[in-house]
């Protein structure tokens, strides 16, 4: 009797076993690759090679990727550090057979040297695909092509191996000041926004919405004339707008402004690069003129543009006629052309 006895406890072990078995769920590993080489794709107008590199030799570029399952809830969560925006990064996550998920790849560029920002994008409330959140941590004095912001999301099944393209979630604004000196009276030029960079969330179905701030007046160039020779530029990463204005203010060496404009009514668009151009004096003849204009320039080269080539009629402009003083930035480069 204690034999069968033995025997039966033996059977009912392994049928406990087999049904415990048959309830966890066959996980398949997915591999995710994101390329972010394509969050710099459209922005190819650069007054030097290598200025919307997007990396600096003492930064990273981060890709984070968040992995949500058919309710919203995150179920995996990565991060790696890549050397530019040409180099892949390769995630594997196991997850049950046959599921359909959302993955949403974010990359942005960090640093950790003493004196550099930091990090310009930071991320909070990831739990919930409705709750996630990008906000903006610069602020309105940071620009330049660090700023740079790219979002993608994409659904897949599990076992699908799968590649993300990012995307710019902003505009490009290329801010060029020519001819500085042209006026002895100008001490100092700004440019700057009506709306900032805020947040940004999602939909359920993982589309991204951009929520600017109203309170926030960003720069897009800060320039006194005596630091520079020529010519000067910036960039400016800009969230998605509409009903945009730029303010542009020639100041003397007081702060005081000698004559303010304002190009109204812009749309910016994500993934799209523009030309903000001030030339001062275009015609070299000192008559107190001076031209201000912007375009689209996505997919063009510098001297593709209407705007920059000596010669043309220039439609837009204005004479010279009365902000308070800002701090003088870094991020302006000098072009000597």
């Amino acid at each position: 009797m204690k034999k069968y006895l033995a025997i039966f406890a033996v059977l009912f072990t392994v049928i406990l076993s087999s049904c415990s078995n048959d309830d966890i769920p066959v996980q398949d590993t997915t591999v995710i690759r994101v390329n972010p080489s394509t969050v710099m794709s459209n922005f190819t107008y650069q007054l030097n090679p290598g200025d919307l590199d997007g990396v600096n030799s003492d930064q990273e570029l981060r890709i984070r990727l968040f992995i949500y399952d058919g309710s919203g809830k995150l179920v995996n969560e990565q991060t790696q550090s890549v050397r530019n925006y040409l180099t892949t990064a390769t995630f594997e996550v196991d997850l049950p057979r046959g599921e359909y998920y959302k993955a949403i790849a974010i990359t942005d560029v960090t640093s950790n040297k003493s004196g550099n920002v930091a990090e310009y994008w930071g991320i909070e409330e990831t739990s919930d695909l409705s709750s996630l959140r990008i906000n903006y941590l610069g602020n309105e004095g940071n620009y330049g092509d660090q700023e740079i912001l790219g979002v993608k999301s994409e659904t897949f099944e599990s076992g699908q191996n799968t590649t993300i393209n990012v995307e710019a979630a902003g505009a490009l604004v290329c801010t060029w000041v020519r001819n500085l000196h042209a006026y002895s009276n100008i001490q100092y030029i700004w440019v700057w926004g009506n709306r900032g960079n805020g947040f940004y969330d999602f939909s359920t179905e993982g589309s991204l919405n951009s929520n600017p701030v109203l309170e926030v007046q960003p720069d897009f160039t800060d320039i006194d004339v005596d630091d520079f020779n020529y010519n000067v530029y910036s960039y400016k990463f800009i969230m998605p707008q509409t009903n945009y204005k730029l303010t542009l203010t020639f100041a003397d060496n007081s702060g005081s402004a000698i004559h303010q404009s304002e190009k109204t009514g812009l749309t910016l668009k994500e993934g799209c690069e523009y030309l903000y151009l001030v030339y001062l004096d275009p015609e070299d003849d000192g008559s107190g003129n001076y031209y201000s204009g912007i375009e689209d320039v996505t997919g063009q080269t510098y001297g593709s543009s209407k705007a920059v080539i000596e010669g043309i009629q220039m439609p837009s402009e204005y004479s010279l006629f009365n902000s308070t003083e800002k701090q003088k930035s870094w991020k302006i480069k000098e072009l000597l052309k």
